[in-house]
């Protein structure tokens, strides 16, 4: 029950995040192993982001950071429209890999910045 409740949070935060696209982000998981697909939900999601203390803006560009710096380009990707999704500027976003130089290194911020181009080409911002 406890795990349900997790699950359901995380997805209604990972909603805010993809809209329509939540569910079919975790297809792949769940082609494997439904068990790893719901923990990809409950964890972050329904224990970490749904947390006081951060707003779901502040989170995204932290994750974006983070996953700059820990070079993830399909995550880099999708917390890029993640944070569009949330209203983020497109300004803020680049500073956040700017930012990343400093952490990461100078080629992961160049690579993340390619990819949110084309984010950004991609919905027309």
């Amino acid at each position: 029950m406890a795990e349900k409740r997790l699950y359901d949070k995380g997805m209604k935060i990972r909603e805010e995040l993809w809209k329509g696209g939540a569910r079919d982000r975790l297809q792949i998981y769940s082609e494997v192993d439904q068990g790893f697909a719901d923990l990809t939900v409950e964890i972050p999601f329904g224990l970490v982001w749904s947390r006081p203390g951060l707003d779901k803006r502040t989170r995204a560009l932290c994750a974006l950071g983070m996953l700059v710096v820990l070079n993830r380009p399909a995550q880099i990707r999708a917390y890029v429209d993640a944070c569009l999704n949330l209203g983020v500027p497109k300004q803020e976003i680049v500073e956040v890999i700017t930012q990343a130089i400093v952490y990461g290194g100078m080629p992961v911020a160049i690579e993340a910045l390619k990819i949110a181009r084309e984010v950004f080409k991609e919905r027309k911002v």
